[in-house]
C-alpha cells in the first residue's frame, strides 16, 4: 500500500487537488454566469406588455430611479393619495396603473308601445334598458306619447385584482391586473363577472429592501478548499465536501449566513470529518463572485484520531 508524507508525494497530491478544486470552481462559476445571462435575458422578455385575456394582462414593468418615481407621483397620483402618504410618512416603492375601456356600440331597436293608465288617462308608453354587449344592463329609460321621459343607471360594482410577483434574480417584478365588473340588481350579473378589456398597464418601481429571515432547516452541499492548523505546525492543504443545516439571509436561494456545516474530506494525507459552525457569504462583498463562503472549525484526523483547526473557502453545488 502506497503510504503518502508530507514531501514531494503529499505536495503534488495538494496540488492536484487545488487545480481539481480551481477547475471545478470556474466550470460551477461559468454554469451559473451563463445561467444568470439566460434568466435576466428572460426575465427582461418577461417584463413587456401582455394580454392574457382580454380583461387579464401582465403590466409593462420597468425599475426607475426614486427621482423619476417621485416626479410620477406627482404628475399621476391623486393629490388625496398624496396627502395621506405626506402624512403617514410613509415611502413609495411601486407605481402600478391600468387602462381600460368599454367599446361603443349602437343598436336600432323596434319597440312596441304599451298601454298604461296615468291619471285615469290611457297612455302609451314606449321603454327599454341599454345593455353591455352580451352582458349586463348598465341604464333604462321610458317615454310615453304625452313627451314624459324617465331614464336611471343600475348600480354597477367595478372590480380590480392585482397580483405582484418577484423575479427569480430578486432584481425585478412583475404585476398582473385583473379587471371585472358585476350588477347586484340583476339576478344574472350579481355575482358573474363581466370582463373588461384592459388596453394598457405599466408599473414603474424602485428595489425593494426585503427583511431578512432564519432558515431552521436548510441543507446546502458544498466543497471547499481547506487549510489544517495543529499547534505550531506548517498549515497543510486539502479539500472537504459538507453540507449545511441552517441559513440567514433575504430567501433560501440569497443567504448571508450558514449554520452547522459537516464535512468529510483530506487536509494533507489524512482521511478526516470536518464540522465548522458558522460560514459567511463573502462572494457578496467581492466582485465577479456572489457565492464564496469563508468558514473555520475543528477536523478529526480518522487515521491518528487527531484534532486540528481549520480554515476553507467553498462554493455551493
Amino acid at each position: 500500500m502506497l503510504k503518502f508524507s508530507f514531501s514531494i508525494s503529499s505536495t503534488i497530491l495538494i496540488a492536484l487537488l487545488i487545480g481539481l478544486f480551481v477547475m471545478l470552481y470556474l466550470w460551477v462559476g461559468g454554469l451559473k454566469h451563463q445561467n444568470t445571462r439566460l434568466q435576466q435575458g428572460l426575465e427582461e422578455s418577461q417584463r413587456g406588455y401582455l394580454e392574457l385575456k382580454e380583461n387579464i394582462a401582465r403590466a409593462e414593468s420597468r425599475m426607475v430611479s426614486r427621482g423619476e418615481l417621485r416626479r410620477l407621483l406627482r404628475e399621476t397620483v391623486d393629490p388625496a393619495i398624496r396627502e395621506l402618504i405626506e402624512k403617514n410618512n410613509e415611502t413609495v416603492k411601486l407605481i402600478n396603473s391600468v387602462e381600460g375601456s368599454l367599446r361603443g356600440s349602437v343598436e336600432e331597436l323596434q319597440l312596441e308601445p304599451v298601454v298604461v293608465e296615468k291619471d285615469r288617462i290611457r297612455v302609451k308608453q314606449f321603454s327599454s334598458q341599454i345593455s353591455l354587449p352580451e352582458g349586463p344592463p348598465l341604464a333604462w329609460w321610458r317615454v310615453d306619447d304625452q313627451g314624459l321621459a324617465k331614464q336611471g343607471l343600475y348600480q354597477i360594482r367595478f372590480n380590480v385584482k392585482t397580483t405582484l410577483t418577484e423575479q427569480k434574480s430578486k432584481k425585478g417584478y412583475n404585476v398582473y391586473n385583473e379587471l371585472w365588473l358585476t350588477s347586484p340588481e340583476s339576478k344574472e350579473w350579481k355575482d358573474r363577472p363581466y370582463p373588461m378589456p384592459i388596453d394598457h398597464a405599466e408599473v414603474r418601481w424602485v428595489p425593494i429592501k426585503k427583511a431578512k429571515a432564519f432558515y431552521w432547516f436548510l441543507p446546502k452541499l458544498d466543497i471547499g478548499l481547506e487549510a489544517g492548523f495543529a499547534g505550531l505546525e506548517k498549515p497543510a492543504l486539502g479539500f472537504g465536501i459538507g453540507a449545511s443545516l441552517m441559513g440567514y439571509g433575504l430567501s433560501e436561494g440569497d443567504l448571508e449566513w450558514r449554520f452547522l456545516r459537516l464535512s468529510a474530506g483530506a487536509v494533507g494525507d489524512k482521511i478526516n470529518l470536518g464540522f465548522a459552525p458558522v460560514s459567511w457569504n463573502v462572494g457578496k462583498h467581492l466582485p465577479l463572485v456572489s457565492d464564496l463562503w469563508l468558514y473555520a472549525g475543528i477536523i478529526r484526523e480518522l487515521k491518528t484520531n487527531g484534532w486540528r483547526y481549520f480554515v476553507g473557502l467553498s462554493t455551493i453545488f
